[in-house]
């Protein structure tokens, strides 16, 4: 598995691969940390919640087309592609929660694997992605995006 790195500034979640690549970001406003978004290269991805109790995450490219949407309550995920749709499903492992992994829907094989650690004051985040070539940037930010949010609120 390929390790990336998370790195946390002011304003915004960084994505870095092991060659130290940026591959996106998460971007938030400093004061509120509202008006989410997803940066991928020059690409912009708004994030908004529906359903009852926000149980719908949405990720919106620029021309207002749904490319992700996450489904809490189910522990899915569902990519919108030209061909098809995929999905995914979230299992989690370990004391609460400190591990969790996104597989594919059809046969349950590892994707990614995304672990946090709680230490003083802050939490540290990390991410494995299977060595099978998995490159769907868009579901990995959607990936890390909703498991900033579950552990940090």
């Amino acid at each position: 598995m390929k390790t990336f790195k998370i790195k946390k500034t002011k304003t915004s979640y960084k994505l870095f691969d092991d060659h130290e690549i940026l591959v996106g970001e998460i971007l938030f406003d400093y004061f509120l940390g509202r008006n989410r978004r997803v940066k991928i290269n020059n690409k912009l991805y708004k994030v908004k919640y529906s359903g009852f109790l926000g149980h719908f995450l949405k990720f919106i490219d620029e021309s207002g087309k749904l490319t992700v949407m996450i489904d809490s309550s189910k522990s899915r995920m569902f990519y919108y592609g030209d061909p098809y749709t995929e999905i995914y499903d979230f299992k989690t492992k370990g004391w609460w929660h400190s591990s969790t992994n996104l597989v594919d829907h059809r046969d349950d094989t590892l994707l990614i694997r995304m672990r946090h650690r709680n230490l003083f004051f802050t939490s540290e985040y990390e991410i494995a992605i299977t060595e099978n070539s998995f490159n769907n940037t868009i579901v990995i930010l959607a990936f890390l995006y909703y498991n900033i949010e579950a552990i940090e609120n």
